[in-house]
């Protein structure tokens, strides 16, 4: 935080970056847990952990991360409020290695919901089809299985044109024209 609350820990394992690395997803990728903490508007750090393989530790009070309010963040990730940031490492410490276990494999579930593998895979083929060959990076892409970020996008969207609340009250008010068709 501002104050340099965290920056302040220090222990051997643990890592603290406050500076762009060209090493960044490397670095995520090696971490059990990494954190989203605020940053300038919206940012992709929620994203970074999951696609990296790491825990999320949310850090942002009263903001929701992406999928937050979807996903069951408890089975895969971490909340600590901006207050607990003095012990944000004794937090994580005191949890178990079965819950961490438990975390990454929900991380590894949940991952093919924040990528766009099928716009990836419209690219690979769109490659094969001008050079002739399968990327490796196409052939990784292709045994990815799952809706991904698109397909849960839709979900959700469905999801709440049937079940929020301003929806039934909107079908109560028949006698005006919002301009929706009816089957929607």
């Amino acid at each position: 935080n501002k104050e340099g609350k965290l920056g302040k820990q220090r222990e051997d394992d643990v890592v603290v970056v406050s500076k762009s690395s060209h090493t960044y997803g490397e670095e995520l990728a090696n971490s059990t847990f990494c954190g989203v903490f605020p940053g300038d508007g919206w940012s992709g750090r929620m994203e970074d952990s999951i696609l990296h393989g790491c825990i999320p530790v949310i850090v942002q009070d009263g903001v929701y991360s992406a999928y937050e309010n979807v996903f069951n963040l408890e089975s895969f990730g971490v909340r600590i409020s901006e207050d607990e940031i003095p012990n944000m490492i004794r937090i994580l410490r005191n949890i178990s290695d079965a819950e961490i276990e438990t975390k990454l494999s929900n991380v590894r579930k949940i991952f093919p919901r924040f990528l766009y593998r099928d716009s990836v895979m419209l690219e690979a083929a769109r490659q094969k089809k001008l050079h002739g060959v399968v990327e490796d990076w196409a052939v990784q892409f292709s045994q990815i299985h799952g809706d991904d970020v698109f397909a849960t996008l839709m979900q959700i969207l469905h999801y709440k044109l049937h079940n929020d609340k301003w929806r039934q009250e909107f079908l109560y008010r028949k006698e005006k024209n919002f301009g929706v068709p009816p089957n929607c």
